[in-house]
């Protein structure tokens, strides 16, 4: 989460520099949004209270855009930050990167339309690891999928996971000398 504040950083200051100021208020309020997040994770706020947070960012996104209304395409960016708003009231994995390669391509748009080379080449990279990421993240479902369904012994089990199997306390024993 801390990755997409900075990297929010870094792109709300290039659209500073762009003078796209609907944008960095989009970006203003997802940092703001994740930072929140951050501490809900890490003092284990109950999932209900993320889903309010995220209602209130996309209330507050929507007037935003409209408040700073100048032209039609900065509907993209809109568009991007209620589809990410979307996905993060989700517990899933799955939807949330699925949610995050449309928010990478409607930036890449956005970029393109308003002539911005440099962030369009920082987008594609972003795009490009959050295909992998969705790619990764369906195999581990199908694998953990297949395990579940099969009725194969321990030993198997563990090799189609690719994990050694546990080692005995003597070993670790003498392992940590």
């Amino acid at each position: 989460m801390l990755s997409f504040c900075v990297t929010n950083m870094f792109f709300g200051l290039h659209y500073l520099c762009l003078e796209k100021f609907s944008t960095i208020i989009l970006l203003s309020n997802e940092i703001l949004l994740l930072l929140i997040l951050f501490m809900f994770e890490r003092y284990k706020v109950q999932h209900r209270y993320t889903v309010l947070v995220c209602c209130f960012v996309f209330v507050a996104d929507v007037i935003a855009i409209v408040s700073t209304w100048t032209e039609a395409i900065s509907l993209l960016p809109l568009s991007a930050s209620l589809v990410f708003l979307f996905s993060l009231s989700f517990r899933g994995v799955l939807v949330t990167k699925i949610c995050t390669i449309y928010t990478n391509l409607a930036y890449i748009t956005y970029l393109i339309l308003i002539g911005s080379y440099v962030a369009i080449a920082c987008q594609c990279v972003l795009l490009v690891s959050a295909i992998i990421g969705l790619y990764v993240t369906v195999k581990d479902i199908k694998v953990k999928k297949t395990i579940k369904q099969s009725r194969v012994t321990k030993a198997a089990i563990l090799q189609a996971v690719k994990l050694k199997p546990a080692h005995t306390k003597k070993e670790v024993l003498l392992s940590n000398h």
